[in-house]
């Protein structure tokens, strides 16, 4: 049996939101129901992706996360999950995307990886599920770390989809 698409309720609610005009598709219009500004994205990375993703922060929740005692952090290997920190360590100071450390690191994000962030978004790929877990257990300021919400995700993918929209089928 061949593999058919699965859309998944996130989508299908983005979809219904950030759809309206014709359904022909020369005339279709994608366009956010309610404007995202840069400044409602930016909240969002700055409290959800930044103690990961910015080479200023990560360190400190490597150093953390190899301290702790507990061999399984949000159902998954301690080990493992230093191991993938590490990596993306690597990977930010070798100037892979993904490294947000400001505003405008941020936005060019967005303008240089099109339809990367949003699919990355809406596959659910951000932030790893064992995030949350993960930040609870080495103690990190809930003032510096929120879990991205599927409302939060919501709002990062309107906010990335007129970047993104020519490269969506």
């Amino acid at each position: 049996m061949g593999k058919g698409f699965y859309f998944s309720p996130l989508f299908m609610l983005v979809f219904g939101l950030a759809c309206k005009g014709p359904s022909s598709e020369s005339s279709r219009r994608l366009v956010p129901s309610a404007a995202i500004s840069f400044e409602q994205a930016f909240g969002v990375v700055s409290r959800s992706c930044f103690p990961c993703h910015n080479p200023q922060t990560l360190p400190e929740v490597i150093r953390r996360t190899r301290r702790l005692t507990d061999e399984e952090v949000g159902g998954e290997e301690r080990l493992r999950l230093l191991a993938e920190l590490e990596n993306l360590y690597v990977s930010l100071k070798a100037g892979v995307p993904l490294n947000f450390v400001g505003k405008r690191e941020i936005h060019a994000q967005f303008e240089s990886m099109p339809g990367e962030l949003y699919t990355m978004l809406e596959h659910g790929v951000m932030s790893p599920p064992w995030a949350p877990e993960l930040m609870k257990a080495i103690g990190w300021p809930e003032a510096l770390y929120q879990p991205l919400t599927p409302e939060k995700r919501v709002t990062l993918m309107l906010y990335a989809k007129p970047f993104s929209e020519k490269y969506l089928r």
